[in-house]
Order: C-alpha cells, then sequence, then structure tokens
C-alpha cells in the first residue's frame, strides 16, 4: 500500500515553509518558496510557488499527498480562502485542504489548545486573542500603509524617518549607506520608486538590530513597540489576564525591548518564535 502523505505550509509575505509529513515515519520533507500574500500575489506567482514545491518534493507526488494545511498571510477572509484552496486544488486533486490565517498558525504553534495573546511581528503586524480552540478576537489590521505598528515595515519606516531628519548617529548612518549602497540622498526616491517599499523598509530591521545597544536606536524600537501595544494589545479590555505570545523575525530579534514596554503594561511574555512552522509540525504530529 502507498504511503500517503500530508502538507503543511506556514506562508508569510517573505517566506513560505513546505512541510511533508510521512504517515508511518513522521517528517520527511523540508523546503521553502518565496513568500505568498494573498492580498498582492496573482494566481500565477502562487501557482509558480506550489509547482516550485512539487517540483522539489521528489519524496512523494501529488497523487500520494491525501491532506494539505495551509496557513497565510491575507488568509483571514473566506474569499481569500476559498482562493487558495482552489488553486492547490488544480495540482493536489487527492487531498483534502484546509486553509487558515497566519494568525491560527501563531496560535496552534505558540498556544496549542490553551488560551492567550497571540501576536505578530514580522513584515506586517497583526494579533488576536485565542480561546485553545478559535479566535475570538483581533485588533484591526491595516497593513503597511494605514498600520502594521510593530512590524518590520513600520520599523524600517521609523529608522529611516530618524534618519533623513538627522536625528542618528553620524557613524551608524555611514555604516548604513555602506551597507544597502544607498546615500541618503537617494534613500526617498529608491523607496518611492519600489514596487515592494514595505519589503525594502523591513528589510532594513537586520541592520537595526545590530545596533540595538545604541541609545538613539533603543529609544526608536521602544517607540515602535509602544505604538503597537497602543493600538494592537490594548484593544482587548482584559489583556492583562492573558499571556502575550509572539511568532514572527522581528519580535525573535528585537525581544528585550518588547519585554520592557510589556513590563509598562504589566504583561507577561510567553514563547517568542522566529518561525512557527517546528511547533505547527509538532501540533499536527500530536493531532494525527
Amino acid at each position: 500500500m502507498q504511503n500517503t502523505h500530508k502538507v503543511i505550509i506556514e506562508s508569510g509575505a517573505t517566506k513560505s515553509e513546505w512541510v511533508v509529513l510521512d504517515n508511518e515515519k513522521g517528517v520527511l520533507f523540508y523546503h521553502t518558496t518565496a513568500g505568498i500574500n494573498v492580498n498582492y500575489c496573482s494566481d500565477e506567482d502562487i501557482v509558480a510557488m506550489i509547482h516550485d514545491f512539487n517540483n522539489a518534493a521528489t519524496v512523494c507526488t501529488a497523487n500520494s499527498i491525501r491532506e494539505i494545511v495551509y496557513y497565510g498571510a491575507g488568509c483571514g477572509t473566506l474569499e481569500n480562502r476559498k482562493r487558495i484552496e482552489a488553486l492547490l486544488a488544480n495540482t493536489f486533486a487527492q487531498a483534502s485542504i484546509e486553509v487558515w490565517s497566519d494568525l491560527m498558525a501563531a496560535c496552534h504553534a505558540l498556544c496549542g489548545h490553551h488560551a492567550g495573546l497571540v501576536a505578530i511581528l514580522g513584515t506586517g503586524s497583526s494579533s488576536c486573542l485565542y480561546d485553545g480552540e478559535r479566535i475570538i478576537d483581533r485588533a484591526p489590521s491595516l497593513g503597511y500603509l494605514l498600520g502594521d505598528e510593530g512590524s518590520g515595515t513600520f520599523l524600517g519606516k521609523r529608522f529611516a524617518t530618524a534618519l533623513l531628519r538627522g536625528r542618528l548617529d553620524k557613524h551608524i548612518v555611514a555604516e548604513f549607506e555602506a551597507e544597502f549602497s544607498v546615500k541618503k540622498e537617494q534613500l526617498i526616491a529608491l523607496l518611492y520608486q519600489s514596487e515592494e517599499p514595505n519589503l525594502l523598509l523591513s528589510s532594513f530591521a537586520p541592520f537595526i538590530a545590530k545596533y540595538i545597544e545604541n541609545q538613539k536606536i533603543y529609544t526608536l524600537c521602544m517607540d515602535t513597540f509602544g505604538r503597537f501595544f497602543q493600538n494592537d494589545i490594548l484593544h482587548y479590555p482584559d489583556f492583562q489576564n492573558y499571556t502575550l505570545s509572539f511568532v514572527g523575525s522581528v519580535a525573535y530579534h528585537f525581544r528585550r525591548p518588547i519585554e520592557d514596554v510589556a513590563a509598562q503594561y504589566g504583561l507577561a511574555i510567553g514563547k517568542i518564535l522566529s518561525s512557527p512552522i517546528e511547533e505547527l509540525t509538532r501540533f499536527h504530529i500530536l493531532k494525527s
């Protein structure tokens, strides 16, 4: 009898992670592709990522995959979930398909079946209140033009603003110009001409993290994450009754200022994961 396979997919704006589970052997295969945010990606872009995975996954066939659980950015609406489901079904005709939001990926990875406050701080940002089974409340997610406080994009925007207004130490400006091969005077044009300014701004986050001990940078970070708490976490009337856990590269690399802001509000911090995929995989193995 042919082994059947289950695929777990966790897709953010920057990267998608694909894990194949074998019905007897557990984790069989891991693969990464470019990110998928269904709000911004065309059908052709998404299909290209599906084909990338399918061509790489020599350990299984499209017909041996009988179950797919997809967690993705932009999948908070029924319309977008149905769109992803249809695109996956075109390639994996034998599979049952579940599509969840990236917030539910964070809930399953961080809380399992326990209640808690859950936040994503990566390229974008979002948060919710999870009761152990369902998302029962969430702060409005306004995207990078109107919101995304605490995200890599928002942090990069705050850094670029401080740099252009002459509020950063000269050596940091010089090192930024060298690392990104751009003069301070060229930065505005570069950002406004970019097809994906949110990703460009977010790409500044690792540089900012290198200078976290600089007082001006630390103050900028505290302000950035303070705005996230004010706009997202204070949205929940009983927020102090829950542990707050995070997933995302920004949360992982800026843990100290996040914990400092949380302490100001009397909040306990739980897990902080760079990526949810390992805990998601464990969640689904235990569920099987």
